[in-house]
Order: C-alpha cells, then sequence, then structure tokens
C-alpha cells in the first residue's frame, strides 16, 4: 500500500464511490442487500482500511511539519546589548525551550509530539476513533462512555417527532437524511437490540410515509437516498426483523405514519420507564399530568366503582394531544378495557376517520382530552357520537383520576351499547 497521502485519498476515493454506486443499486431494490453483503463488507473494510493509512500518513506529516518549525524557532536569538533602563532586580528570562511542543490535537485527538516514535497505544487508539467516527468526524468524540438511554435521547431529540408529510415533508427528508449519514448513524450501533429494532423501524416507517407523498424529482431522490442506507446498516447490525424494509412489506397499522408514530411512542416508554435514565430538565417540561402519571401508575381502580360495568372489556378510542404508549398502555390495564386506541387527530382526514369508524359501530367508547383538542375537532367527533349513541366523555388530562371523573360525569347506561 502506497505512503503518499495523495495516492491514499485517490484510492480511498474509489472505494467510497463504489460503496456509494451499490447504494444506488440497493435503493432500486432494497431486497438485494443480502446479495451484495459480501462486496459491501469488503468495501467498508478497504475504505477503513484506506482510511487508517491515509490518517497515519497525514499524521506523519504532521509530526514532520512540527519537528521542522521547532527546529526554526529554537535556534539560539543573537546577543543583544543590554537595555539601558531595564532593572537592575529584573527576573532572569528563561531561554527557548529546545523541546517540541508538548500535545498537538490531531483528529480530535491528544497526541504527543516528541523525537520518540509514537506509542503502538496511542496508533491503536486513534486507529479506532477513526473506524467509529470515520476520518474528520470527531464532534461525538467526548460522548463514548455516554449510556445507550442517553445515546437514544440524542438521536430521537436530533431527529424529532414523526412529522406530518403532507404538510412539512421537507422538514421530515431533511431530519432523516442528517439522522442516517455520518457521524449520527455511527452511534446507531451502541444502542442495545431490543432498541435498535424498533429505532430503525421508526425511520424506515417514517421514510416510507415521505414516500407515499412525494411527488417531485428531488424529493422522491432524496426519499431513494435515505431508504438505501437503512438494508446495509441492518445486515451489518442484525437488529432483528425490520417492516418496511423489503418493497412488498405493508404497514402493520393503517397507515406508515401510523407504524412510525406508534414505535416513536415505544422508544419514548423505553426512557420513560427505565429507572435508570432521566431526560435532561430542559427536555422535560414537568406538569400536572406528569406528576399525576407517575403516582397513578401502581394505583388501581376501586373495584367497587359503578361503571365497572360499562367500561370492563370495553374497545375505547381516546383522542387529542401526542400519544404515548406508556401511558396508553398503563390506562388500558387500570381500566381492563378490551382496547384502548390512543389516536393522533391532527393532519387532514384524521378526524374524518374517527367520524367514520364512530358511524360505523367499531367503537364503544370515545375520551376526548379537553385541553389537548380544539373545539372544531371535539364538536364534530362529539356530533357524531351523539347521532350514533356512541358513549362519549371529556376529560381534563389522560392521568387515570382525571378520565375516571370524566366517565363519571359523561357516561349513562343508556348510551353504552349492550
Amino acid at each position: 500500500m502506497p505512503s503518499n497521502v495523495d495516492d491514499l485519498l485517490t484510492m480511498l476515493d474509489a472505494a467510497d464511490m463504489r460503496l456509494r454506486d451499490v447504494y444506488r443499486l440497493l435503493a432500486d431494490d432494497p431486497s438485494l442487500a443480502e446479495h451484495h453483503a459480501s462486496e459491501l463488507a469488503e468495501l467498508h473494510a478497504k475504505r477503513r482500511e484506506l482510511a487508517e493509512a491515509a490518517g497515519l500518513a497525514v499524521l506523519a506529516e504532521r509530526r514532520r511539519s512540527v519537528i521542522a518549525s521547532a527546529s526554526t524557532t529554537s535556534a539560539p536569538a543573537p546577543e543583544t546589548a543590554p537595555t539601558p533602563s531595564a532593572p537592575e532586580t529584573a527576573p532572569e528570562i528563561e531561554p527557548p525551550s529546545s523541546t517540541f511542543p508538548p500535545v498537538a490535537e490531531q483528529s480530535g485527538l491528544s497526541v504527543a509530539v516528541a523525537e520518540a516514535p509514537i506509542s503502538a497505544d496511542v496508533l491503536d487508539e486513534w486507529k479506532e476513533r477513526v473506524r467509529v467516527n470515520g476520518v474528520g468526524h470527531v464532534a461525538y468524540a467526548d460522548r463514548v462512555t455516554a449510556t445507550w438511554e442517553a445515546t437514544l435521547h440524542d438521536l430521537m431529540t436530533t431527529v424529532g417527532v414523526p412529522r406530518d408529510v403532507d404538510r412539512d415533508l421537507a422538514s421530515e427528508l431533511h431530519a432523516l437524511d442528517a439522522i442516517s449519514t455520518l457521524p449520527l448513524i455511527a452511534r446507531w450501533s451502541s444502542l442495545p437490540h431490543h432498541a435498535q429494532q424498533p429505532w430503525l423501524a421508526m425511520l424506515v416507517a417514517r421514510t416510507r410515509s415521505a414516500r407515499s407523498v412525494a411527488v417531485s424529482q428531488a424529493d422522491r431522490s432524496s426519499v431513494k437516498t435515505i431508504i438505501s442506507r437503512y438494508p446495509p446498516w441492518a445486515f451489518e447490525h442484525r437488529p432483528g426483523h425490520v417492516n418496511g424494509l423489503k418493497v412488498t412489506h405493508e404497514p402493520e397499522h393503517a397507515t406508515w405514519s401510523e407504524d412510525a408514530r406508534v414505535l416513536w411512542a415505544a422508544l419514548d416508554a423505553m426512557l420513560a420507564t427505565d429507572p435508570t435514565w432521566r431526560a435532561p430538565a430542559k427536555n422535560r417540561k414537568k406538569t400536572a399530568t406528569d406528576d399525576e402519571s407517575n403516582v397513578e401508575s401502581l394505583r388501581p381502580i376501586d373495584g367497587t366503582w359503578p361503571l365497572w360495568p360499562l367500561v370492563r372489556g370495553k374497545s375505547v378510542v381516546m383522542v387529542g394531544g401526542e400519544p404515548r404508549e406508556a401511558n396508553r398502555l398503563r390506562l388500558e390495564r387500570q381500566f381492563e378495557v378490551g382496547s384502548l386506541e390512543w389516536l393522533d387527530i391532527q393532519g387532514p382526514r384524521k378526524v374524518a376517520a374517527v367520524v367514520a369508524r364512530i358511524r360505523k359501530g367499531s367503537i364503544d367508547i370515545v375520551v376526548l382530552l379537553k385541553g389537548l383538542i380544539d373545539h372544531s375537532q371535539s364538536d364534530s367527533i362529539i356530533a357524531a357520537a351523539k347521532e350514533s349513541s356512541v358513549a362519549w366523555a371529556l376529560v381534563e388530562s389522560y392521568g387515570a383520576t382525571s378520565i375516571k371523573a370524566g366517565l363519571d360525569r359523561f357516561l349513562r347506561v343508556a348510551e353504552i351499547k349492550s
């Protein structure tokens, strides 16, 4: 292998271009990932090797430059006549040091620069940094000891909640593109498998949702590029089955957007329920609902509650606010309902879909979160419920106490379907 920096960079560029060509093939048909697996593995290994070699060559040139500079600055200064006005008690000036600067920053790693060769341990550490972060990507070098929960929180904060692609496709594509390129994609591998699977599935669902509404050539090209990055990563890290990676896959729920929201809620629940992790205060505004939910997580509903026969085993839909899977599951268990769906009704045709389900007769009870739903939305849903003799209740929050109080106030025996 050549040691010249230019030659190494030329070879590195060629390997990278071939890797991009393979990704373009996978963009047309992601199911070909397994067929190209061996070539992808070889290309990744070659690119890493060339990147390490190029980095070491750059490091060697840097050392030579520092040595040359130090040699110049360490030359003895010509003698000059003492300044007459200098006080006799002036401190003795230390002569210029003939040693090299103690530390030089190289690719984010503090490397000692001295006449002796760099130690094998330092080189190994630098190679590992290049392998993980790539050449020039050191933004997360100070986070290598972060817990996986902190990493997941950072990734989720960076990409943001699933957006309504009908209204904000550009922002969604920008976020998906950024989260799936270096240095962020390198951090996915630090997640445990039980978090990798829903994380990748969530991104795939969001990308498939974006593709369903992309019309312009630029947007479709962006979607194609983004989705081509997922199969190679999945093949390398084996997170488990990820729905949507094959073109023949269908969403597990009504739409890919709904799949994305459910998976996002599952990831959010990992952080919300894990006692070892709490998100920073600036990202978690504490509310009365949060306190209520935490306290009530272990509090059962009174066994003598008179509405038990009207609620237990029923099909319930809750609307308003941003669905949270951990809270939905808690409420479903506490009220012992047959099923509880927490629907996101933000976006075109979402309210109409809920109204259609009410009129179809597939819902027993509708719970509306009073402070988290527009009046126009709640009015349409309540009108449909009244017309279809479907029980409904307005509640203050998604805490169990608030929901129970709302059911006590609004439910009537005559409104509950037998």
